[in-house]
This record gives structure tokens, C-alpha cells and sequence, in this order.
């Protein structure tokens, strides 16, 4: 089941830049950073830190502040692209009340056993 994660005011922006043979994917409201020699790679890299610096927050007890922003200069790379956020959670065997569509990152502290991952889904596919 993929449910949608509401915990900004609007979508995760990530940024792109080649530096070298290097690409690098930041997602900017969290100053993760995926690194990989093609656009591509770097960005399924950022995936795969996004989805566990997300799953280690939505472990924590209590209030978590996991926003991070990137320095400044980040911010103005032109190359940038706009994500929503869901997370993969793992249907429950016993019958429970239904799992709404889109839920706030704080109500998620009582699925954290059921995740499996989040995902960055381009903005573009949301219609």
C-alpha cells in the first residue's frame, strides 16, 4: 500500500550539478545528497538516503525535526526538479480501520513497524 506523506508546505525540491565526472542529487529541504556518475544514479542514490533518513526519523519517539535545508548556494542551481513524497507501508494481516490516502509525517509514528521505504514521485505524475 503507498500512502501519501504531507510534512511541508509543498513538494521536495532537488537540485542537480556535475562537478568533475560526478553527479550530484540534493533534495534541498533536507540536505541529503546522492552521488553517482550519471543524473540518474545520482538520484536513485538520493532515493535510497531519503527513504532511510526518513525511516530512522518516523523510529523516533516524540517530535522529530528532520528539516535540514542545503547552504544557500545550493538553492540556485538551475537544474532542479519537484517531488511528493509517499511511503511504502506493509498491509496489516489483522483487519484494521483504513489507512487514508495521505497522512501527515507525524501520524506515521503508528505505522513505523509496517514501513518499508519512501519515495520521491515527480510532481508531474500527481494528476
Amino acid at each position: 500500500m503507498t500512502v501519501d506523506v504531507t510534512f511541508l508546505r509543498g513538494p521536495v525540491t532537488v537540485a542537480y550539478r556535475k562537478q568533475g565526472r560526478k553527479w550530484y542529487a540534493i533534495a534541498l529541504e533536507f540536505d541529503l545528497v546522492g552521488i553517482g556518475p550519471s543524473r540518474r544514479k545520482a538520484f536513485q542514490e538520493l532515493q535510497a538516503v531519503f527513504s532511510d533518513y526518513l525511516i530512522g526519523c518516523a523510529e523516533e519517539e516524540g517530535p522529530v525535526q528532520f528539516l535540514f535545508p542545503a547552504e544557500p548556494g545550493e538553492w540556485n542551481l538551475e537544474d532542479k526538479e519537484w517531488f511528493r513524497v509517499t511511503a511504502i507501508v506493509v498491509q496489516s494481516k489483522k483487519p484494521r480501520k483504513e489507512i487514508p490516502s495521505v497522512i501527515k509525517f507525524s501520524d506515521l509514528h503508528s505505522l513505523r513497524g509496517r514501513i518499508k521505504s519512501f519515495g520521491l514521485v515527480p510532481e508531474a505524475a500527481v494528476a
